[in-house]
């Protein structure tokens, strides 16, 4: 969000989703801009390409938050982008929480809720 909270600003990550705890994940430099505004806004939206040409998951409520990533979320990172590896041995990743996604799949929507 902007910093008064009106208005989404944009930034663009590369993400992955970490299915055992229902999280996006995203790595930057600490210094990136975007730090800076995740710390004054925890609330946070995004889009993912994930399952094709035109279908995409839309989350609009999420937290993000600032983690020590595990050994397996490294992996799950490093093996999504091999070409960062070096590159995400020395930022700071951050999870997106969400309880709910809008899913569209060949032009279909619907509403998916995640579990726990």
């Amino acid at each position: 969000m902007t910093e008064d909270g009106t208005a989404p600003d944009v930034r663009i990550v590369l993400g992955v989703y970490d299915k055992a705890n229902n999280q996006e994940l995203f790595m930057t430099a600490a210094n990136a801009e975007k730090v800076a505004e995740i710390s004054k806004h925890s609330q946070a939206s995004f889009a993912t390409p994930q399952f094709g040409s035109n279908d995409v998951a839309r989350v609009r409520k999420a937290t993000v938050e600032k983690i020590d990533p595990t050994p397996e979320q490294l992996a799950l990172y490093n093996a999504k982008y091999p070409q960062t590896a070096k590159y995400a041995a020395h930022s700071d990743f951050f999870a997106l929480s969400f309880k709910q996604a809008e899913v569209t799949i060949g032009g279909e929507n619907s509403t998916v809720e995640v579990d726990d």
